[in-house]
């Protein structure tokens, strides 16, 4: 995956270019890697058992499968391809030069985003073999793929990043022009300094990586359920819940109750 993003942002590194760079480092992995699921798939039967295994390199089946495990399901080889065309696409574009230049004001050589690649590479482990071993597991069985499993986490917060950096430069950058870099408050509250915001997004790379390492942090979705149960016990004042759906439930009712009674106390005149 760094290699492609790597030559696909050399070889398309102007302005102009930077969309065909994110389709190539987009297309030659999601291809290659939709090709090696359905090929580990399709045989996933034909293994023997290991006591009659005769062929153990890395050109039998055998070790063809252990270099790339069959996905659970269809359904999984689908979803792993649409996050290898989302990785690529989105990490090329992170760490395309005219995008590094945009953000940071000035050009950027590979020596200074090679760090981050090494770790896009790393993240990218999971998309084409087994998912990596993670400490913060949600629930006890964490091998099967579900919304919460962490299979592809590390792949899921990249992609996150790559959107936010996004997002930022198409809503963002308008601010900073206009505003010298402060997003517009009402008269007597402090501004916001919104410049900092792609610097910030490109150092979370690093952090998420290391977070997922040591064991703190976990699949987004189980991170946002934690944070929704906190909000509602410290903020809203709530009890904790028992359950994922009761979770979400509660949170929302407190947050409409708290809503109508801000908006009774406006009506009022308070």
């Amino acid at each position: 995956m760094p290699v492609t993003i790597i030559l696909a942002t050399t070889i398309f590194s102007s302005e102009e270019q930077r969309v065909a760079s994110m389709i190539v480092a987009a297309l030659l992995p999601g291809l290659l890697n939709a090709g090696l699921m359905f090929a580990s798939y399709g045989a996933r039967n034909d293994i023997p058992a290991e006591d009659d295994l005769d062929d153990v390199s890395c050109c039998s089946k055998a070790g063809f499968q252990f270099l790339f495990p069959p996905k659970q399901s269809l359904m999984e080889i689908v979803l792993c391809s649409v996050l290898t065309l989302a990785y690529g696409a989105l990490m090329a574009y992170a760490f395309h030069p005219y995008t590094m230049s945009l953000f940071y004001g000035s050009e950027q050589g590979l020596a200074s985003s090679l760090p981050w690649l090494v770790l896009v590479g790393l993240s990218s482990y999971s998309l084409f073999s087994h998912h990596c071993p993670e400490s913060a597991i949600y629930r006890d069985n964490d091998q099967e793929l579900g919304w919460g499993s962490n299979h592809y986490q590390r792949v899921v917060f990249y992609v996150l990043l790559g959107i936010a950096l996004l997002a930022y430069e198409s809503f963002g950058l308008d601010v900073i022009v206009t505003n010298d870099g402060k997003l517009p408050v009402q008269v007597g509250m402090p501004s916001v300094d919104v410049a900092v915001a792609p610097k910030v997004l490109y150092q979370a790379f690093t952090v998420v990586y290391v977070l997922q390492v040591i064991g703190v942090l976990s699949h987004p979705v189980v991170n946002i359920l934690w944070a929704l149960e906190q909000l509602s016990i410290h903020v809203l004042g709530t009890s904790p819940r028992a359950s994922d759906g009761r979770i979400v439930l509660s949170f929302c009712l407190n947050l409409v109750f708290v809503a109508i009674c801000y908006q009774v106390r406006e009506s009022a005149g308070h």
